[in-house]
């Protein structure tokens, strides 16, 4: 999981930088284009002779499914979605509201807990499985610290492969 889901978004080359980096609300079209990109990495990922890069083809793939079918691209639910894909999914929904974007401040976590788990105008607490959504709320402290831990570190992806220390807890 810590090596395939960074490539959860690679699907993303294939979609114009004038709609990734779209300032404003994007249009239905637009929207469409954008609702490509998990089947992009999929078909970019799946063939590779590396469990590691099929795993994050899963990932690419799913990430965008919601448990309760409203999602993309293959509006399957519940736990026919597979299960990194499920993780994926609210990791990234954290990092996406607390990241700013070009269109978007970002907003803390208190804010970002408070979506998720009650939901807003773009998300509900039925787009994710109820029991990793537990398991966030119960340690939505941790999540917090490493959110911050990893925005101020400067590690980059190689140092990452050549220094296995960063995958233990280090409690500093």
């Amino acid at each position: 999981m810590y090596f395939a889901s960074p490539m959860h978004d690679i699907g993303k080359i294939g979609i114009p930088s004038e709609i990734l980096l779209k300032k404003g609300k994007l249009t239905d079209d637009e929207f469409k284009i954008i609702q490509r990109h998990p089947l992009i990495g999929a078909e970019l990922l799946k063939n590779s002779d590396s469990a590691i890069i099929k795993y994050a083809a899963s990932i690419a793939e799913s990430h965008h499914e919601k448990y309760n079918g409203k999602g993309y691209p293959r509006g399957i639910n519940g736990q026919k979605i597979p299960l990194e894909g499920r993780i994926v999914k609210l990791v990234d929904v954290y990092d996406a509201l607390r990241s700013l974007r070009p269109y978007k401040k970002a907003l803390t976590h208190q804010e970002v807990l408070a979506i998720i788990t009650n939901g807003d105008s773009r998300l509900s607490p039925d787009d994710f499985d109820p029991e990793l959504l537990d398991i966030f709320i119960n340690h939505s402290d941790e999540i917090e610290q490493l959110f911050i831990k990893i925005t101020k570190e400067k590690i980059d992806f190689k140092t990452v492969f050549h220094n296995k220390s960063y995958l233990v807890n280090h409690n500093s």
